[in-house]
């Protein structure tokens, strides 16, 4: 039985997604109640879970031998990844497979030290394990689809470097494969898309998408950070994700790996495709 933890986000259900395709015997685990409710009318076998119930927790790897987990970042994300890898140890998992993020092993920005640590005491436990260390992807766009529609705009902060952004269908794909085959134990996979591609040109791509002009527009980090904080980004969310940027404009996430081929048998999706797909959020 494979257990995927994190099924409503944008990586957790992508994982799902591509589960189903392939006819494997799953459960998804969900935070809210009300969105295990839904899979469940949908034919899933479904849960629900919260990291930080360790009750729910076993409850949701009765059974298991490979599991897959997603947290988004947050000050909290060790401890709460912790209880996973505790529970998963005392259900005897064969496999556990955690969704990480690109450059994890550098420490070098604010997201990447609690992925980090999660990796080290996951390598320590004694529970195989495999992480998947995505790129940035390009669902994150989706955040500014008001600015897009209302303003024709979105902004990023400081600077505007290309990164090798990936589609989350193909990180859940990457995940799937994963899940389903052998021999990945004690490995650490990177995935990108399959070019570097920058904001401008993003916005390129909108501009012929929709019909109209959309500019990428750069702004002070501060400047950017009061403006998120005003949509309900926190305060350590928006730091991190400046820091994030930081990163990206040291040319540090711009190199591109073969993941998705190798393990799909098919090109990593571009932003076009992407965009194409989500035109009617971007005011399309």
């Amino acid at each position: 039985m494979i257990v995927v933890l994190g099924a409503s986000g944008n990586i957790g259900s992508a994982t799902v997604s591509a589960l189903k395709q392939k006819g494997a015997q799953f459960k998804a685990g969900y935070r809210k109640p009300e969105e295990m409710q839904k899979a469940q009318q949908r034919g899933y076998d479904a849960v629900q879970v919260d990291y930080g119930d360790r009750l729910s927790l076993a409850r949701a790897f009765e059974g298991a031998q490979r599991v897959f987990f997603v947290n988004p970042p947050s000050p909290q994300m060790l401890s709460l990844e912790t209880n996973v890898l505790n529970a998963a140890k005392q259900a005897g998992v064969k496999l556990l497979v955690k969704s990480s993020v690109w450059g994890a092993e550098s420490e070098d920005f604010v997201f990447s030290r609690p992925h980090r640590a999660s990796e080290k005491q996951i390598e320590a436990s004694g529970v195989p394990y495999v992480f998947v260390q995505p790129n940035g992807f390009f669902q994150n766009l989706l955040a500014s689809a008001p600015l897009i529609q209302s303003q024709s705009m979105f902004a990023q902060p400081d600077s505007d470097p290309a990164v090798s952004e990936v589609d989350v269908q193909d990180i859940g794909n990457v995940a799937a494969a994963i899940l389903t085959s052998d021999g990945h134990e004690g490995k650490a996979y990177r995935v990108s898309g399959p070019v570097a591609i920058t904001g401008a040109q993003k916005a390129q791509v909108l501009s012929e998408l929709l019909g109209r002009a959309i500019k990428c527009v750069v702004v002070l980090r501060e400047q950017w950070k009061q403006a998120a904080m005003k949509f309900g980004v926190s305060d350590w969310l928006a730091g991190g994700i400046i820091d994030l940027q930081r990163y990206y404009a040291e040319g540090k996430a711009s190199a591109i790996v073969d993941t998705v081929p190798r393990f799909t048998g098919a090109p990593a999706r571009t932003f076009q495709q992407f965009a194409r797909g989500a035109l009617v959020a971007f005011g399309g």
